[in-house]
């Protein structure tokens, strides 16, 4: 049997450390060699990543008796026990079939709603004649906790209680890496100190979470778990931390990343504030502005491309495959690395320029661009966390105006998602509202910005190509 392209071990789990310690690299590498797919082992598995739009899109429209989620989230059940993100086969089409009505159309103007009010009150907090300077990713995960907070659970959480969820959940997040080696079971019964940490935080933030769903009202109309009457608690306990995750965790990341690439990008910042001004005229954003911020909306998708909260979608298969003639066992693991993906020239041109008008003209190929997944497990709340963070930006960016302090540097943290590093610091200058109707050329050109490898840093500083 012919051995596939990839890499080799030298010892005993050298890639598999490789991957722990820094996967996008690892991955970047490997894609150069490997153009369209590459293979190695771990363990007793034999793992395939995949960056050929046919293939990617083969196992994420596949049927749900061929493949189930790979090993990160069959895992992710120590954190988020067996609700919609980790359930397989029937269960998870139960789960699906039972959230479903929190997602349609008739609750999403009251949805906006809430994510407008609490959005006002953050804005409140940062009224100052100089404005004010915020580690920005912090501040958007915690107003995005307090939206999910309210249309999961119906509840408004007090700040010091959002914190303890945040930090619980935080320190949880920071050790989830070691979860997915293939000899966790075994590290848990060894008194690690990383392994103790990941589990007193997942407790501590079990323990919250029981809490506030014992206190959920049953009967409130802003409440998700109102509409799983016949749920039991544990089943309600599993949606909810797996919605409290990926309801504000990945929202709050594409946000920041929108912000420090228009605080990059004075052109784009100008022509999003043009629309702002032209479609809100100095009120507050509802559901009903959403299609009317094409550009933003625009930014939106290009930060989803360059920045991919989701970085990696992962199956195992459950039947033998062929890939160009080599044979994939049943039970290997099979990687769509959308950080990739995005960045790939032959999908798209000039991959690591930021250019939102490319989404006007440009209908990516199918399985080449999946921010929210695809198939039959793709995000059911894409269309929430679109709205959300489209308008939340609005609101933001009607009121000020961010200016990087260190503009030239972002690290970023591949984990369970795609995050920055070390938080996003951000000057917020009030802006000073246009008394007329600006005239808005949804149309015109934008900057080019390159980005380098994971850092996100341009490639020569301050240097914008195209200008």
């Amino acid at each position: 049997m012919r051995k596939p392209p990839g890499p080799k071990n030298r010892y005993p789990l050298e890639i598999l450390f490789k991957v722990q310690r820094d996967p996008l690299s690892f991955f970047e590498q490997n894609s150069a060699l490997y153009p369209d797919y590459f293979s190695w082992t771990a363990g007793p598995q034999r793992v395939w990543a995949l960056t050929r739009p046919d293939l990617t899109q083969k196992i994420l429209t596949g049927h749900p008796t061929h493949f189930e989620k790979g090993r990160a989230l069959q895992r992710s059940r120590v954190l988020l026990g067996n609700g919609l993100l980790t359930a397989e086969g029937e269960e998870h089409l139960q789960h699906r079939r039972a959230l479903q009505p929190a997602f349609r159309k008739d609750r999403i103007p009251r949805y906006a709603e809430v994510m407008m009010e609490e959005t006002s009150s953050l804005l409140h907090l940062w009224q100052g004649s100089d404005g004010v300077e915020v580690d920005l990713h912090q501040e958007m995960m915690d107003l995005a906790l307090a939206i999910v907070a309210r249309t999961l659970l119906g509840q408004s959480l007090s700040p010091a209680l959002r914190n303890d969820i945040g930090v619980a959940l935080e320190r949880a997040l920071g050790g989830f890496r070691i979860s997915i080696l293939p000899f966790f079971d075994l590290l848990r019964k060894l008194p690690l100190k990383v392994v103790r940490d990941f589990e007193s935080s997942r407790d501590q933030l079990h323990n919250i979470v029981r809490k506030l769903v014992q206190q959920a009202d049953p009967q409130s109309p802003d409440s998700i778990l109102s509409l799983l009457p016949d749920a039991t608690h544990q089943q309600k306990l599993d949606h909810a931390l797996t919605l409290l995750l990926a309801g504000h965790e990945t929202t709050a990341n594409a946000m920041t990343f929108a912000v420090y690439l228009l605080g990059r990008h004075p052109s784009a910042l100008a022509q999003v504030e043009n629309e702002i001004d032209c479609v809100l005229q100095g009120r507050t954003p509802t559901s009903g502005d959403y299609p009317e911020l094409k550009f933003l909306r625009n930014v939106l998708e290009e930060t989803l491309r360059l920045f991919p909260p989701a970085w990696m979608v992962g199956r195992k298969n459950l039947v033998p495959l062929e890939i160009d003639g080599y044979q994939v066992k049943p039970g290997s693991i099979l990687l769509a690395p959308q950080w990739l993906m995005h960045r790939d020239s032959r999908y798209f041109p000039s991959p690591h320029s930021f250019r939102p008008e490319r989404w006007e003209a440009q209908t990516p190929e199918k399985g080449a661009y999946f921010p929210f997944g695809g198939g039959t497990r793709v995000c059911i709340g894409e269309g929430f966390a679109r709205m959300e963070a489209v308008l939340i930006l609005a609101a933001l960016l009607q009121k000020y105006r961010p200016t990087l302090p260190c503009p030239d540097e972002l690290e970023v943290y591949a984990g369970i998602t795609l995050r920055p590093k070390d938080g996003l610091r951000v000057k917020l200058t009030p802006r000073t509202l246009p008394k007329r109707s600006p005239r808005y050329n949804s149309n015109s050109p934008g900057e080019d910005l390159k980005y380098g490898a994971h850092t996100g840093c341009p490639i020569g500083a301050g240097r914008l190509s195209g200008s």
